[in-house]
């Protein structure tokens, strides 16, 4: 006997900080309901706070309570009996079990040129449990789509717009160029080397916005020549725009 708490499978905060405060709050159990659409989905959650193999120090930070899920109608049902202030009264029958399992997961290796023993290790999740919109595959296949498309043509764009910037280049032989580059940096020396290119980009990139910002600073006059070229009312403090900007991120009281 005891009350039951109703929250979505959201990550604000995610689903076992959710059971860990019902749980301190006296909670006797959680009820976990779908979230977005599929009203007809129950997507299966873990309320385990601790990762991996809990320890005497941390083993008091599992929450000792019933958790079960259910669909997002069903959800949204009983949050509006319980918004219209009638009583709402559930029998959860459960089964909990902490035992070890044998799972699944799967690998994928692009094999490089061979000549180096340096490798990117990179994962994520594979999937959910049970269908639904924590479902991390179709996320996956499209991060494949932008890396094999967009994100590198965003990169030929920007290199396009440098050599016509810089040295008068037309931006679409300019993008060509930059393909080849780029192209002939992966294919020499693999993620590696690209890796290792972007921190050298990185580094010349912040300097290049300190010489910019004191070359500008110059060119502008210095700092009269900036307070004298922008409007009067630009330096004035508007306190009744700062109250409204104050007012309009005052944090809010949320119920889960």
């Amino acid at each position: 006997m005891g009350k039951m708490v109703l929250v979505e499978v959201s990550y604000a905060p995610p689903v076992p900080e959710k059971a860990r405060i019902a749980y301190e709050m006296g909670a006797a159990g959680i009820m976990c309901m779908n979230w977005g659409n599929d009203e007809e989905v129950i997507c299966h959650r873990g309320l385990k706070a601790v990762w991996g193999n809990p320890t005497e120090s941390n083993v008091k930070n599992i929450p000792d309570l019933v958790g079960v899920g259910i669909t997002r109608g069903a959800g949204l049902k009983l949050k509006d009996w319980c918004q219209e202030g009638k009583t709402v009264r559930v029998k959860v029958t459960a089964i909990a079990d902490r035992t070890w399992s044998k799972v699944h997961q799967p690998k994928g290796i692009l094999q490089g040129n061979g000549k180096r023993d340096e490798f990117v290790l990179v994962c994520s999740h594979l999937d959910a449990w049970k269908p639904g919109v924590t479902c991390n595959a179709i996320g996956g296949v499209f991060c494949i789509i932008f890396q094999m498309g967009s994100g590198i043509a965003a990169q030929y764009v920007a290199l396009g717009t440098c050599f016509n910037v810089l040295l008068g280049i037309d931006a679409r032989i300019g993008m060509a160029i930059g393909a080849v580059i780029i192209i002939i940096i992966t294919y020499s020396s693999g993620m590696w080397g690209v890796a290792i290119t972007d921190y050298i980009q990185f580094v010349f990139l912040g300097l290049g916005v300190l010489v910019a910002t004191v070359v500008c600073f110059a060119s502008a006059g210095g700092w009269q020549g900036i307070v004298s070229a922008a409007p009067e009312s630009y330096f004035e403090i508007d306190p009744v725009s700062s109250i409204k900007l104050i007012l309009l991120w005052e944090p809010q009281e949320r119920c889960c």
